[in-house]
């Protein structure tokens, strides 16, 4: 006993709270017991003793706990950690809080219940992976560096904790020192994700199946995926990316919503025609990088370029052949771009005018700093000085196309001519919007139709979520089936322009969102001619 001139009187009340917020103890989770002690007496309330019973409960850890002296008049609380091993099982538990004072006034015991909650097993997976190739052509090739996220999900039940990732090959692959080989990956929720990049290159000697590997572990160890194999084949385009579809878990849960995000829609699952076209001639232009180092890249030009030609290929027939310039890597200086379009593409095209021609261009166009005159700008050629002897002028372009004798032209242009690149980026210095005032022929010929990816004072944006164009992304989309919007199995040059250009969802909508800035496609020509049939 301690030595009180008069009484206590004290009374007890005990709570519980855990980290997550959900008032149940999981297994591995530590709370705390919150016992909070009031003195309404006239005395001191020493030595008080909190005596927790049952004194041991399998697979809960917590102890008693003591406080020293509790004033008149006011009130004292202490935490007592309480933690559930990772065999604690689902069910109720009552703890009684008892107590003694050193005087003999302790108050009267109070009861908590709580419930605790078995290991809920997470299960980590991959969800998808995504691949930039190097040089932007859609391909795996021997030395190239690919850069590849991952994105590593949970869909167990439960959360998984303190998770690392460890990237290794088998033979003839190689991870370069991008980025680190063993990532952390922290904590990872049901439901939730997270993307991890990496780097690697590989040989000739590497077969279709890339041997690419990650293990993922998490603290327990019960719930590690050891040798997970990345979906990464040589033989296939890299950006038809593999989907894992996996159905939700627990209700209380809620439906598994991890979706493979990296792949491309227009990408994959592209239609195929049983009709061939065997007289189609097209030039497809892609220019990714320029030969000076002060052009900024045209970020997705080559893989527009490269998914244009396979949406030529089985949507409408064309003949791989048939299909310039032969060597997809072919460099587009000014003098192959003028002698393509003049010389080569004509001598492809039937002499009886029976050949239907498609020309596409995505790269940079730059206005004349002296005419305002727009031009297309080869591999060769500084946008800041743009003239007639190192580029080719839209004006000419398209008189060049009007001069072949065909019976359908199809122009799909992806670039603006503003000076500015599909990032907001300024490639010629001192610009200012340029009006195209360009006439040709071509825009009064019943067997043309023009696709302009913006207006003449607009930036023809690129789309980092779906690694294309903008417009080319549209555009291929509504040719994929999107645009057929009478549902008569044609695609026609109006619907086309009706679907790229809906202001609700598609390109002025996606333009505005994702780059504060507007964008509108121009197209001319007869609106009835049939672009595709599905």
């Amino acid at each position: 006993q301690k030595a009180i001139s008069l009484p206590p009187s004290l009374s007890a009340k005990v709570s519980f709270t855990e980290p997550s917020g959900n008032k149940i103890l999981d297994a591995l989770e530590k709370g705390k017991f919150i016992v909070e002690l009031t003195n309404n007496g006239k005395g001191p309330a020493k030595g008080v003793l909190v005596k927790i019973s049952p004194s041991r409960t399998e697979n809960i850890n917590y102890n008693n706990s003591y406080i020293d002296e509790i004033a008149p008049g006011t009130s004292k609380s202490v935490e007592i950690p309480v933690e559930a091993y990772i065999g604690v099982k689902d069910g109720q538990n009552i703890f009684k809080f008892e107590f003694e004072e050193v005087n003999g006034f302790p108050p009267a015991p109070v009861e908590l219940q709580f419930s605790t909650r078995a290991y809920l097993k997470p299960e980590l997976f991959i969800a998808v992976v995504g691949i930039q190739d190097d040089n932007g052509n859609g391909k795996i090739e021997s030395g190239e560096m690919i850069n590849l996220t991952v994105r590593i999900g949970n869909k167990g039940v439960g959360s998984a904790k303190s998770c690392y990732a460890k990237f290794y090959t088998g033979d003839n692959v190689f991870i370069t020192d991008a980025h680190p080989k063993v990532v952390k990956i922290g904590d990872l929720p049901f439901n939730k994700t997270i993307d991890v990049p990496l780097q690697f290159f590989v040989n000739d000697k590497t077969k279709d199946e890339i041997p690419l590997f990650v293990d993922i572990t998490e603290e327990t160890n019960l719930a590690n995926a050891p040798k997970l194999r990345l979906p990464v084949n040589k033989a296939e385009p890299i950006r038809s990316i593999s989907r894992t579809v996996v159905e939700g878990t627990k209700e209380q849960l809620g439906a598994l919503t991890i979706e493979g995000g990296l792949s491309v829609d227009i990408e994959k699952d592209i239609p195929s025609t049983s009709t061939s076209n065997p007289n189609a001639v097209a030039l497809i232009i892609g220019i990714r990088d320029y030969a000076s180092t002060d052009i900024p890249r045209v970020e997705y030009a080559k893989r527009d370029a490269q998914l244009i030609r396979e949406y030529l290929v089985k949507v409408k027939g064309f003949d791989p052949k048939n299909i310039l310039p032969q060597n997809p890597d072919e460099l587009m200086t000014v003098g192959n771009m003028k002698s393509l379009l003049r010389q080569k593409l004509p001598s492809y095209v039937r002499p009886d005018s029976s050949s239907e021609v498609f020309i596409y261009y995505s790269g940079h166009g730059a206005p004349s700093t002296t005419t305002q005159q727009p031009f297309f700008v080869p591999y060769d050629c500084d946008p800041n000085f743009v003239s007639d002897d190192n580029a080719y002028k839209m004006s000419d372009f398209y008189s060049d196309i009007a001069n072949i004798k065909s019976k359908r032209k199809s122009v799909v242009i992806d670039a603006c001519f503003s000076g500015q690149s599909g990032n907001g980026s300024t490639i010629v210095k001192n610009a200012s919007p340029v009006l195209l005032k360009v006439d040709s022929p071509l825009f009064a010929s019943r067997d043309a139709v023009i696709f302009q990816s913006s207006e003449s004072n607009q930036v023809s944006n690129w789309y980092p979520e779906k690694k294309h164009g903008m417009f080319t992304y549209f555009f291929l989309k509504g040719i994929k089936g999107e645009a057929d919007l009478n549902k008569d199995g044609k695609i026609t040059a109006g619907e086309l322009e009706l679907y790229i250009n809906d202001e609700n969802t598609n390109l002025p909508y996606i333009s505005q969102r994702e780059m504060q800035r507007k964008q509108r496609a121009i197209i001319r020509g007869d609106k009835e001619t049939v672009i595709t049939v599905k």
